[in-house]
């Protein structure tokens, strides 16, 4: 997506990409506090983390400790109400936590950045489900002065595909109500493109395939463009399952990139 660095004029690092997303579950926060330290010191424009788990009492303390570790970046998160397992609470430090999204905007790329509401329905199951730390949309202002609307997703699991089609659907209306302004929607779409699944059961390939097919009717329906990693982002170590489910969707800006590079493979699918 080289049209965002001529719109913010911010120089480019020496990788290819200006964009990140990366679902650092299931180790939450403190767990990950390295692995997301280490992505923004590369310096990207816009950076995406999904499943960044802590419990919400921390959600200033985190907030603090990243923007005084980068005050380069604009720090937002969401963060949900349902506390994860004693599981994970153990693997966290002894922290409980809930699942949360952020993004991190840079300052030298943006003037300016604020929260947007990313739904105009009152459907409520749906509104209630993402609001579980699973979405943020936030509208920033590029140094050119063109406002770009940049949505984090952690999208439903594919066992719950009516909800992601809810989803789909509510993102759909939020990007066709606004046809003009440029938007970025990135993270964990839970639904495979650009390289076939690898692993899955052939009594469960039919669900599959329908899951995998609503993202590209949403994609077909907006007219957006989407980047997908050259490889699988996601691997089952034990059971041999592998699929691409993190991805980045661009619409109203030029963007001659149609692949991504996957710098991290997570071990679940």
């Amino acid at each position: 997506m080289y049209w965002l660095y001529s719109e913010t004029m911010l120089e480019r690092p020496k990788i290819a990409g200006n964009v990140a997303t990366w679902n650092v579950g299931p180790l939450g926060y403190y767990g990950s506090r390295e692995q997301i330290f280490s992505t923004l010191r590369i310096g990207l424009p816009v950076v995406f983390f999904q499943e960044v788990g802590f419990s919400s009492k921390y959600k200033r303390a985190v907030k603090r400790e990243l923007q005084a570790a980068f005050p380069e970046y604009l720090v937002f998160t969401e963060v949900g109400g349902e506390t994860l397992s004693d599981y994970h609470e153990r693997r966290n430090q002894g922290r409980a936590y809930h699942i949360g999204v952020m993004t991190c905007i840079h300052k030298g790329a943006f003037k300016s950045a604020q929260r947007q509401a990313w739904h105009s329905t009152k459907e409520r199951g749906a509104l209630k489900y993402m609001r579980k730390g699973r979405i943020l949309c936030v509208e920033a202002l590029t140094m050119t002065g063109t406002k770009v609307r940049l949505v984090n997703l952690h999208q439903a699991t594919s066992r719950d595909f009516p909800m992601q089609q809810t989803i789909w659907g509510m993102l759909a209306e939020g990007i066709l109500n606004r046809p003009a302004i440029p938007a970025l929607l990135a993270g964990d779409f839970n639904a495979n493109a650009h390289n076939p699944r690898e692993g899955h059961s052939i009594s469960n390939a039919r669900h599959m395939e329908a899951v995998d097919a609503a993202m590209q009717t949403f994609l077909q329906d907006t007219g957006g463009q989407l980047v997908s990693p050259s490889t699988p982002s996601r691997k089952h170590t034990t059971g041999g399952q592998a699929a691409t489910l993190d991805h980045v969707m661009v619409w109203n800006a030029p963007n001659p990139i149609d692949s991504g590079i996957t710098g991290w493979v997570g071990d679940s699918v």
